[in-house]
């Protein structure tokens, strides 16, 4: 059975897992997070309650992959504070990263690179 977490966003909980892949670029870490769709969803595409109850919808990519991606150890990457404010935290309280002390930088936006365990 896939671990589930609880993600609060502005006020809202879903619940979410956790998807490892990696990105075409690089083919460095990269971390999803999926939910389940909503039942009018479900509806829609004709899911069935199997289908439905499996945790298959896009809810956030909790990564960034940037040009310093290439010197990251494979299970390390840079996380997207920017799209996913206090995403970090979450990260580290629930126990599905660590900080590194590393960060990265793209534009106006510094991330932080976490070891995900």
């Amino acid at each position: 059975m896939q671990k589930t977490y609880i993600h609060e966003l502005y006020g809202q909980k879903t619940e979410v897992a956790i998807e490892k892949s990696s990105y075409t670029a690089g083919e460095h870490l990269a971390v999803l997070l999926k939910c389940r769709p909503d039942k009018d969803e479900a509806a829609y595409y004709g899911l069935d309650d199997e289908q439905s109850q499996s945790f298959c919808e896009d809810y956030a990519t909790v990564t960034v992959n940037l040009p310093e991606s290439v010197f990251l150890p494979d299970d390390v990457q840079f996380v997207d504070t920017n799209n996913n404010p206090g995403i970090d935290k979450w990260l580290a309280e629930n126990g599905i990263a660590e900080p590194t002390g590393i960060c990265g930088h793209s534009g106006f936006c510094t991330y932080p690179a976490y070891r995900f365990l």
